[in-house]
């Protein structure tokens, strides 16, 4: 357990001492947005060659920089296919959307996973892994573009993943005879979907949770002895990893947080609001607010 400590006066100064660690936690994109499925993104698995990118919003991702260490895609069936080749390739995006048919030039992506013999597909309603053979940082809040070249001796149109609907942030390109459209390259032109394949990010945060609290600085104002005073009401934040809440305590009895239940877990960019009461007693006071919390 560890144990941070913001200064309390009558005007409520914050710091805060952050654990030097790294979390490894999951994002999911799209996880709750209906049940629509297709064979088109990200594998093009009508055909033989094939090439997908998709753009993911960076307010749905996360704000804080990280690795993202692998991909998850949530299949439909039960249908599987073997593929000679498959790659896939990341990178940002400027928009949250395509604005034509025009492929994020590959100069801007880097190759993430690069596998020969791969089976896709196989179980209903799981996750597929592709644990990443490089990381890839991801700069916090960008728009990413997650792009995937497919090659397969044949096809298989039953094979298909969970999407939803989302104008213009799908394109794709897929061939039987054209073994260049499974590169990463932007030699031809592709087609638009407005949907987004359902994906699962695993991601590593060096330095763990990133807590603050707010408003910084805190101005209680006067603070009337024996008589009901409105409480004060401040904000935790949590901008980095998942963490566990053990406790908000105060070391002066004049300052008391008032009707917390712990432990509690504050999740990745979420705010946990709090209120503050004081007691009775003469002058300016001070003392120290104590979170104790746990990665």
């Amino acid at each position: 357990m560890k144990k941070s400590f913001f200064t309390l006066i009558l005007t409520l100064l914050v710091a805060f001492m952050s654990p030097n660690l790294a979390s490894a936690f999951e994002i999911n994109i799209g996880g709750h947005e209906g049940s629509d499925y297709s064979y088109y993104a990200p594998f093009c698995n009508y055909y033989r060659y094939s090439y997908a990118q998709t753009i993911y919003p960076g307010d749905q991702i996360i704000s804080t920089d990280c690795d993202i260490t692998s991909i998850a895609w949530e299949m439909a069936g039960t249908a599987s296919l073997t593929c000679s080749s498959v790659k896939i390739y990341l990178g940002y995006a400027s928009d949250e959307r395509f604005s034509s048919a025009t492929w994020i030039p590959a100069s801007q992506l880097t190759c993430v996973y690069s596998h020969t013999n791969v089976t896709i597909g196989g179980t209903a309603n799981t996750w597929q892994t592709f644990e990443f053979d490089t990381p890839f940082h991801y700069q916090g809040g960008r728009n990413l573009v997650v792009a995937v070249a497919k090659e397969a001796s044949s096809y298989n149109s039953s094979l298909t993943f969970y999407e939803y609907n989302a104008t213009n942030t799908s394109l794709y390109r897929q061939s039987d005879s054209y073994t260049y459209y499974a590169d990463c390259n932007d030699n031809t032109t592709g087609t638009l979907r407005n949907y987004r394949p359902k994906i699962n990010l695993n991601v590593e945060v060096s330095g763990g949770s990133s807590l603050t609290i707010v408003p910084d600085p805190m101005d209680l104002g006067p603070r009337a002895n024996g008589v009901w005073n409105r409480p004060f009401m401040a904000a935790l934040n949590n901008m980095g990893a998942p963490t566990t809440i053990n406790g908000i305590d105060t070391e002066n009895p004049f300052f008391m947080v008032q009707d917390m239940t712990y432990p509690f877990t504050i999740g990745m960019q979420t705010e946990q609001e709090f209120l503050i009461e004081t007691g009775e007693a003469t002058g300016d006071q001070t003392g120290r607010l104590v979170v104790s919390y746990s990665d």
